[in-house]
Formats: structure tokens, C-alpha cells, sequence
């Protein structure tokens, strides 16, 4: 059977009416200019068929006449890359894939035809699929190390969410430190592409047209951290509902985080009645909270990771996993079921249950990175540069890169940032390849605990870390509270979560964001009489009676003291719990710290 190959008039009108760009929606490569020549030029452009010319080929339709396969209908414009691409794995480059591809492409064409002035970065935001060499480190959600279980209920309801009617809808997916919240965000990504755009929106993404956001084909946005930057996520989400009239495609954002806390007022911008009910009305449920990994599904993963570290996996086996799993971790959380199985199980009654897990895991992880890095100081170096980024939540390049950090007092004591290859840190701290951040240590509450860890007395690094820590609240203080709160709730009896309290408040600003930060951390400790409530209390009263031109208002059972009075502690029983938010608050609202919302 003979080829029905395009004529050149379809293939240039497929080029034209592709705006000469690649169809594949995660390409949108040019295909086409100037050659070294003069006046010469270059097309790596591809006509590529939807369904096969003849037969035998990918998608072949026998129900297509010679004049069908043949006609612009049947035809995409590829680079030649993805067009290989499409050919070589014709289940997932289904035909009604590249349909959709294909009318989304000239959609975006049509656009900017339509309105020529847009920013010539507006298109789309960058969506992001986290990866890790699980060869490296399979302890991150982005190695996907182990086959994803026991949560079909919850993504029953995510794929509730995305095909839902609503044009613009979010939703909130919450849990504990290791309950397996981004790995079901990247299942759900990896699940409904490529009919989907969807991805992690990375910190450094310097996206900010969302009004003017077009979407080329259904987008899900997954928010991750969401607390670091409540605010803008709030603008993004009201953004998009404001436009939805307009929006060709319908957008969904996930925000991920481990619990409502003070960042909720901030994202709901509860100072204005109705922004914040434009938000709650684009709601598409309850948030979806995520609790234990039933057993059977613990026992799955476990027997995964053995078989990935070549591990036996027998009956005993499996009853020591379960003894020792009810024994550490009584959640039943799935990272540090993976721990367990990976480093510290091993046959026989007698077997010993090692009293820190996560102790035993830093210690395999810091014997891991010093293959990488043998040079003691460079080692050293590198993990002051890392314990800064994990107290930040990643350090962000600015516009001169990282020569910032030059200029810090702690530029001695850790490499050139700029300089140090980008695979070696990945590969040390366990982070993801796709994202342009020098990330702290991977997963969180390893890094959590690393930080806590040199902060102890005697530990040699209790002071480089001291400086590190002063460093990134001069930094990035908002980011620096959120990794405070994370370790207060994951650690609260560590005498490290003291130290990192004791920040310098020589600013208007930074008493703000402190005295934020005191009334989450009363919310995480949920008691009156707490040691630490009753300690950061004092401060905090000490500072109000100082600083009273700047109007500390202290709420108790949600009503808010006189707006004139000065800070006064109230006498509560043992064991009262306090409100959910006690925190520095200004009545003049137009001199607001940027960033901030009263509660």
C-alpha cells in the first residue's frame, strides 16, 4: 500500500497555522529560522501525521480515505524530535491526544495574533515534574522508589477535583511530615498527562500574568509549601477566578501543606469580606487530609523497598517490619515506613530496635554524601551552604545568581555558590534535578532534624549553625517562621526549637513577623502552660510594654483586647488551651508589613 504523504501546500499551512512552533504542549519549540547562510533558512519542522499514511504505521485508521490521511485535518506540525517522539510510543501519544495538542497550538497562535502586546513571557507559567535518581537517594517522593499504594481513596477524590464542571477550582491536600502529600500530587501530575499541563509551580518561577493567562490545554498547578507564600498563591488563585470567562481551558491548583495554620488567614486574605469569599466560592471541597497507610499497603512498600536495597523479605521479615513500624512510628506514615524497611529491619526475635530512626538514617545519609564529597572541608562547606538553604526552604538565585551571599557574614564559611556543580548538591542534599533552587536537605524532616541536631551543645557546630540561622532570618525570615513552625510540630520537646526562636527584633518589621510567629507556635503547643508558650509570652509582653507605639494586640477566646491597651497577660488554668492565633497586630493598616494580614 502506497504512503499518502502531505503536499506542500498542507505542510505549509500546518507550519502557518502552528505559528511555526511545535505542537507537543510541553515543547513549543520555533521550528523554523535563519540559517548561517545569508539569506538562507532553517526548518526542523516536521507535517507529521495523526494517524499512520499507510498501514502498519502508529494510529493507522482504516477507516480514512487516501484524500483523508492525506488532508491538513490528519496532520500536526512537530519538531522533528517529539515527532520521533509520537511514533515511537503510539499508546500514550494516543490520536486523541495529538487532536487535542494540535487544537490547543493554534489556539495559542490565534492569541497572540489577537493580542500582539502581551509580555513576550506571559504564555505560561513553568510547571515543574520533580525527579530523583532514586539510584542516588530513594528516600524523596520525587525518586518514586517504590510503587504508589494504599491511597486509591484519596485519588479518587483528587480525579473528583480535576473533572469537575467548574472552570477555575482549587482544593487543599493536607498531612503530617511523611504522609506521603507530594508524592500523591506527582502521582496525579504523572496520571492525566498529557491530556493535562500539570506540574509542581516552582518557587523560582517568575510567572506574575495571571489575568492574561490563556491556558493552551487543561492546567493543574500543584502548590507545594504553600505557607511560604500564602499571599501571592491567594492573588494567583483570585486572578485566575476574575478571568475565567475568558480561560479556554479549565485550571485546577492544588496547594499542598501540612496544616492550616496562621498562613490560611493570609491566603484567604481574610482583611478583605469579599476577596476572601471569591476564594472560598472557587473551593471545590472539604481539604483532603491524609492519615495512616492501612497495613496491608505499609507491607507493599515495604517489601518494595527491600527488594530495592536487596534486602531479604520472608514471613519474619515482614513481622518484625510490622513490630517495629506500630513501634515507631504508631502513624503509620509511609516515608518512615520506607526507613524502617530500608535500615532498620532484620531477621530473628532477638532483633534490635534501634531507639532513634532517624538518628540511624542521618548517619547512613551523612556516609552516603561523604562518598560524594571526601575532602573534609569542601564536605564541611557544603553541608553549612545546605543546613542554610534547609533553614530558608531553599535558597533562591536573585538577579546577579548567588553573589548575595557574598556579602553575608557567613561567606567564609561556605562555597562559591555560583560555582559549585549543580549535580553534586543535587545529589548530596537528595533533591530533585528539575528545580533551580539550592534545596535544603531532602526529605524535610531529615533536614529538620539536622539543623536541631548541630544546635545541641557540644556538637561543634552549635555556633557555625547559630550564624547560619541569623543569616537566614536577615534572608528570608517569612521562609525561616515556616521552617521553625515545621520543627516545632515534628520536634516539640527539642531544646533546639528554643534556639531558633531567639531572633534579633530590631526592626518594626521583623517584631511583626516574630510575633506571628509566637502565636503559631502557641497554636502548635495548644496549652497555657507550656514552657515555651509561657517563655515566648513573657518576651512578647516585654516587647509589646517597649515597643507600644506599635499597638500589640493580644487575643484570647477570639476577642481582641482594646485596641489602646498595652500587653497584659491573663492568668489561665493547667492544661487551657489557647486560641488558634495570638500575634503582634497594627491598627494602622496602610503601614502593614508587606506580606502580612491581621488575624
Amino acid at each position: 500500500m502506497s504512503r499518502d504523504d502531505f503536499k506542500l501546500p498542507v505542510v505549509r499551512r500546518l507550519a502557518n497555522r502552528a505559528g511555526h512552533r511545535c505542537s507537543n504542549p510541553d515543547c513549543r519549540r520555533d521550528t523554523s529560522g535563519p540559517a548561517s547562510t545569508a539569506g538562507d533558512t532553517i526548518n526542523i519542522g516536521v507535517a507529521a501525521h495523526i494517524t499512520a499514511a499507510s498501514s502498519g504505521g502508529p494510529r493507522f485508521d482504516t477507516n480514512l480515505s487516501s484524500a483523508q490521511r492525506s488532508g491538513i485535518d490528519n496532520g500536526i506540525w512537530l519538531c522533528q524530535s517529539c515527532a520521533k517522539l509520537i511514533d515511537s510510543d503510539d499508546v500514550r501519544y494516543a490520536e486523541q491526544v495529538l487532536v487535542g495538542w494540535k487544537a490547543s497550538a493554534e489556539l495559542q497562535a490565534k492569541l497572540r495574533l489577537q493580542t500582539p502586546r502581551r509580555p513576550q513571557d506571559a504564555d505560561e507559567p513553568i510547571l515543574i515534574l520533580p525527579s530523583t535518581d532514586s539510584s542516588v537517594s530513594w528516600l524523596p517522593f520525587s525518586a518514586r522508589a517504590t510503587a504508589f499504594v494504599g491511597r486509591d481513596v484519596e485519588q479518587e477524590k483528587l480525579k473528583s477535583f480535576i473533572r469537575s464542571d467548574a472552570v477555575v477550582s482549587w482544593m487543599l491536600l493536607l498531612g503530617a511530615a511523611g504522609t506521603g502529600k507530594s508524592r500523591l500530587a506527582l502521582e496525579l501530575c504523572h496520571a492525566i498527562r498529557p491530556e493535562w499541563s500539570a506540574g509542581f509551580l516552582r518557587r523560582t518561577d517568575r510567572f506574575t500574568e495571571w489575568p492574561h493567562f490563556r491556558p493552551s490545554r487543561p492546567t493543574l498547578i500543584i502548590v507545594d509549601y504553600v505557607a511560604s507564600r500564602a499571599a501571592d498563591t491567594g492573588a494567583l488563585v483570585l486572578d485566575l477566578s476574575r478571568s475565567s470567562a475568558y480561560l479556554p481551558a479549565p485550571v485546577r491548583i492544588l496547594l499542598v501543606e501540612r496544616e492550616q495554620g496562621g498562613w490560611w488567614e493570609r491566603f484567604l486574605r481574610e482583611e478583605s469580606q469579599s476577596e476572601s469569599a471569591e476564594l472560598i466560592a472557587r473551593q471545590h471541597d472539604e481539604p483532603l487530609r491524609l492519615g495512616s497507610l492501612p497495613h496491608e499497603a505499609l507491607q507493599s512498600l515495604a517489601a518494595d523497598v527491600a527488594g530495592l536495597r536487596q534486602l531479604p523479605w520472608t514471613d519474619s521479615a515482614a513481622r518484625v517490619f510490622g513490630n517495629r513500624m506500630r513501634t515507631l512510628d504508631p502513624l503509620g506514615r509511609p516515608l518512615f515506613g520506607m526507613m524502617i524497611a530500608g535500615y532498620s529491619t532484620d531477621e530473628g526475635a532477638d532483633a534490635t530496635i534501634n531507639p532513634d530512626l532517624l538518628e540511624l538514617v542521618l548517619k547512613k545519609e551523612a556516609g552516603r554524601r561523604r562518598e560524594l564529597i571526601s575532602n573534609g572541608e569542601r564536605y564541611l562547606k557544603m553541608e553549612h551552604l545546605a543546613t542554610l538553604a534547609t533553614l530558608v526552604g531553599g535558597l533562591l538565585p536573585r538577579s546577579d545568581g548567588f553573589d548575595f551571599l557574598a556579602k553575608t557574614e557567613i561567606a567564609a564559611l561556605i562555597p562559591n555558590a555560583d560555582l559549585v556543580d549543580r549535580r553534586t548538591y543535587r545529589d548530596f542534599v537528595a533533591a530533585t534535578s528539575t528545580e533551580a533552587t539550592l534545596a535544603g536537605f531532602q526529605p524535610d524532616i531529615l533536614g529538620e532534624r539536622v539543623v536541631l541536631d548541630r544546635l545541641k551543645t557540644g556538637s561543634g557546630l552549635d555556633g557555625i549553625t547559630k550564624r547560619l540561622l541569623l543569616t537566614a532570618w536577615n534572608l528570608e525570615p517569612d521562609a525561616l517562621c515556616d521552617f521553625i513552625l515545621r520543627s516545632a510540630s515534628d520536634f516539640p520537646a527539642e531544646h533546639g526549637i528554643d534556639i531558633l526562636c531567639d531572633l534579633p527584633c530590631e526592626s518594626e518589621e521583623t517584631r511583626a513577623k516574630w510575633g506571628w510567629l509566637v502565636g503559631d507556635l502557641i497554636r502548635i503547643a495548644n496549652r497555657s502552660d507550656d514552657r515555651r508558650t509561657q517563655r515566648l509570652l513573657e518576651t512578647l509582653g516585654t516587647m509589646a510594654r517597649t515597643y507600644s507605639a506599635e499597638q500589640v494586640v493580644a487575643h484570647f477566646q477570639n476577642e481582641p483586647l482594646p485596641p489602646n491597651t498595652t500587653f497584659k497577660m491573663h492568668s489561665l488554668a493547667p492544661n487551657c488551651i489557647w486560641v488558634t492565633y495570638f500575634s503582634l497586630r497594627r491598627t494602622d493598616m496602610s503601614r502593614r508589613p508587606r506580606g502580612s494580614t491581621p488575624r
